[in-house]
C-alpha cells in the first residue's frame, strides 16, 4: 500500500490507532528496504513478519473489514442491520466486557457476534438462538405430521388387505341394502298390524294419543331389531323400475 493511501485510511481514526498504524507502516517499509539492500534469510523473515502485522491492521480498519471508531457508530450499524438495541444496554454490555475493543476500534465482525449472542431482531423480537429453536421445533412438528400421515396410510393399506375395510362401492351397496330392508320391514309392520291398531281405538278419534303411543312403540321395537346384527340377502336388479314408478303405477 502506498503511503498516501495509508494516510487517507487512518485520517479519521483515533490517535492511538494512527500511532499504531504509522509504527507498523514504518516497520514494514524499513524491513522491506533492508531485505532489498541485503537479501538475507533473517531480513526476509523480518520483512514477512512486519508485512503480516501491517496487513492485519489494514484489514481491521478498512471499510472492507468493517470497523467503528466509537460505540455510537457501532450502534447505528446494528440498528441498520435490523437489531433492537438501546444506548443504555449497549454501553452496559460494553462495560461488562461483552463487546471487545481492539486498538480503540470496534470491529464489524465483533459487533455481529455480539448482536447474535445478546440482542433481539426488530422484526421478530427474538434472539437468533430463539429463532433457531423455533425453526427446529417447526421442522420437528412437520416431520411428526408427515410420520402420522405415513402411519395412517400404512394402517389403511393393512386394514384393506386384511379385509377389515370395504370399498366405497361395497359400502354404498350395504347402506342401500339396509335401507331397503328397513323400508320393507316398516311396510310389512303397517300391513300386519293395521287392523290391531284400528281395534285398539274403536275408530274413535278421541283416542288419537293412544293410537300414536301404540304405533310409536311398534316402530321402536322394529327399529331395535333392525339395529341388531342380522344376516340378510338383497338382490339389486339394475334394470328394475324406480320404486316411485311402481307406487304410481
Amino acid at each position: 500500500m502506498e503511503k498516501d493511501s495509508f494516510e487517507n485510511l487512518i485520517a479519521d481514526k483515533p490517535s492511538s490507532v494512527k500511532i499504531k498504524g504509522i509504527t507498523l507502516f514504518n516497520a514494514f517499509t524499513a524491513t522491506q528496504k533492508a531485505y532489498r539492500d541485503e537479501p538475507t534469510t533473517a531480513h526476509m523473515r523480518d520483512w514477512q513478519t512486519a508485512e503480516s502485522a501491517f496487513n492485519e491492521f489494514v484489514g481491521m480498519i478498512s471499510e472492507e473489514g468493517g470497523s467503528f471508531s466509537d460505540l455510537a457508530q457501532a450502534m447505528a450499524y446494528l440498528k441498520k442491520d435490523g437489531w433492537s438495541v438501546a444506548k443504555s444496554s449497549l454501553y452496559r454490555h460494553f462495560s461488562q466486557g461483552k463487546i471487545p475493543v481492539r486498538d480503540g476500534m470496534f470491529l464489524k465482525a465483533d459487533m455481529d457476534r455480539y448482536a447474535k449472542a445478546w440482542l433481539k431482531r426488530k422484526e421478530t423480537g427474538k434472539r437468533v438462538q430463539e429463532e433457531t429453536e423455533d425453526l427446529h421445533r417447526q421442522k420437528l412438528e412437520k416431520e411428526l405430521k408427515r410420520l402420522d400421515i405415513e402411519i395412517n396410510q400404512r394402517q389403511l393399506i393393512y386394514d384393506r388387505e386384511s379385509g377389515r375395510l370395504m370399498s366405497r362401492e361395497r359400502m354404498e351397496i350395504e347402506l342401500a341394502g339396509r335401507a331397503i330392508v328397513l323400508e320393507s320391514g316398516l311396510k310389512h309392520l303397517i300391513h300386519t298390524t293395521a287392523m290391531e291398531w284400528i281395534r285398539l281405538v274403536d275408530g274413535d278419534a278421541g283416542k288419537e294419543g293412544e293410537l300414536i303411543h301404540h304405533v310409536t312403540r311398534a316402530l321402536d321395537e322394529h327399529l331395535n331389531r333392525y339395529s341388531q346384527p342380522i344376516d340378510y340377502r338383497i338382490v339389486i336388479d339394475e334394470h328394475a323400475a324406480d320404486p316411485e314408478e311402481l307406487e304410481n303405477g
